[in-house]
Formats: C-alpha cells, sequence, structure tokens
C-alpha cells in the first residue's frame, strides 16, 4: 500500500497558492523578507563570538621557567585581562564568589615536570560554577567547568 501523507503535487499546490497570496498582501510579502534580512544585519554585527578581555585569575604554584611562560603569554594576550595573581585556593574562591573574575587559571607546583612528561594533565581551568566542593577544577570552584590542559 502506498503512503498518501506526502503528495509533490499537493505541496506545489499549495506554495503556488501562498505565492499567489504574498502578491496580493504587499506587508505581508514585506514582512515575510524585511524581518529576516533586518535579523540577518542586526545579529551580524551586534553578536560577538569572539570574547576579548575576560577577567581572569591565576594561581601560579610553579615558578619554572614554563609557569612563567604561560603566565606571560597570557598578560599578552588580549584575551584575558589578568586582574589578579592569587596565592591560595580561598583567594580564588573568594574571587569566583565575588564575581570579580570570570575564570581562573591554575599552575600547580610540578607543572613543568608533568609537561614534560606528558602525564596527566599539567594546568587547568575553571570558571564560576554553582556549587562549592572540594578546591580548584577537580570538582569545586572550577567543578565541571574546569578544563584540563
Amino acid at each position: 500500500m502506498r503512503n498518501h501523507l506526502f503528495s509533490p503535487a499537493r505541496f506545489w499546490a499549495v506554495v503556488v497558492k501562498e505565492f499567489i497570496q504574498m502578491r496580493r498582501d504587499r506587508l505581508t510579502f514585506g514582512m515575510m523578507v524585511g524581518i529576516p534580512l533586518m535579523q540577518l544585519i542586526l545579529f551580524g554585527f551586534a553578536i560577538n563570538m569572539n570574547p576579548k578581555q575576560l577577567p581572569t585569575a591565576v594561581l601560579l604554584a610553579d615558578h619554572s621557567p614554563f609557569g612563567r611562560t604561560l603566565l606571560w603569554a597570557m598578560r599578552n594576550s588580549e584575551y584575558f585581562s589578568l586582574v589578579r595573581e592569587a596565592r591560595s585556593e580561598a583567594e580564588v574562591a573568594d574571587l569566583l564568589t565575588r564575581g570579580a573574575v570570570q575564570f581562573v587559571v591554575h599552575i600547580p607546583e610540578g607543572f613543568e615536570r608533568r609537561l614534560l612528561r606528558g602525564s596527566g594533565r599539567a594546568c587547568c581551568a575553571g570558571r564560576r560554577h554553582g556549587s562549592g566542593g572540594d578546591g580548584l577544577c577537580g570538582g569545586g570552584v572550577g567543578g565541571a567547568g574546569g578544563a584540563g590542559v
């Protein structure tokens, strides 16, 4: 048995009918063309998917050449605005809670060693998360938003 739910001839008849109706009603035609065109222009210029100057804190526990190089690379980048170099996870949690920063980059002790070995995650970047927890990028401050590097 043949499926009669969709018929190309009936579909084409509806398309032709709608074009005839649009020709009769200029306002509808203008809205169908004008509104999407305005949205395209407006959203094309208004929405910027390239974030710049994100308020960021850094928790630098490893003062090796690699850690300092990463810190200076972030300072020279136009994507991050380093608000503060935190000294403890408690200070990081306070900065995130107050909303002073949006992101935290944690460069832990042994960063250089782990980076050279290629073992595990060398550092992590975390963002504000709704629930408190047990440490930076481990389920608490960075939480599910933590990303290993």
